[in-house]
């Protein structure tokens, strides 16, 4: 048993060290350190989202059916840090080689495997929730951003 001790003692810390989320200190991407630092000052969660703005059908469907909503803004300014995470394929929004090297590494951390998707995260960093599109307007989904945030309490 002995024996087995170092393997399990090396087994726990990579899985705790690769699990998706966050630990302060171990940010790279300069909007989400910035993102939980005000959410921290003003006690909400982060809305970390990652699009493709420019090719991605369903990111541009929630970027103009909810997000860009007066509805969606309005929930979002009282209880949200948003960082919006783009990879375009065009010019838009061009970005430097870092940017896209941090945007890349954190949407690697996440494990991104498709877009949109969105993470809501504790001022503190912890991962709370995973999800992506959800139909029926900004009212809907400021109801599942609800859900998700109780659910994880």
């Amino acid at each position: 048993m002995k024996s087995f001790t170092p393997i399990i003692l090396i087994a726990l810390f990579a899985a705790v060290m690769f699990l998706p989320g966050l630990r302060r200190g171990g940010i790279t991407h300069d909007g989400l350190n910035a993102a939980l630092a005000r959410a921290d000052t003003e006690d909400k969660h982060v809305f970390l989202a990652f699009i493709g703005s420019d090719w991605c059908d369903w990111c541009i469907k929630f970027e103009r059916e909810i997000y860009r909503s007066p509805v969606f803004q309005g929930y979002a300014s009282s209880n949200l840090v948003t960082v919006m995470v783009d990879f375009p394929r065009g010019d838009r929004g061009a970005k430097t080689a870092d940017q896209r090297k941090q945007d890349s590494r954190l949407a690697d951390q996440f494990r991104v495997r498709g877009f949109p998707t969105f993470f809501l995260i504790s001022a503190e960093g912890e991962t709370l929730a995973k999800t992506g599109y959800h139909c029926g307007g900004p009212e809907a989904y400021i109801a599942h951003i609800d859900q998700l945030i109780t659910g994880a309490k």
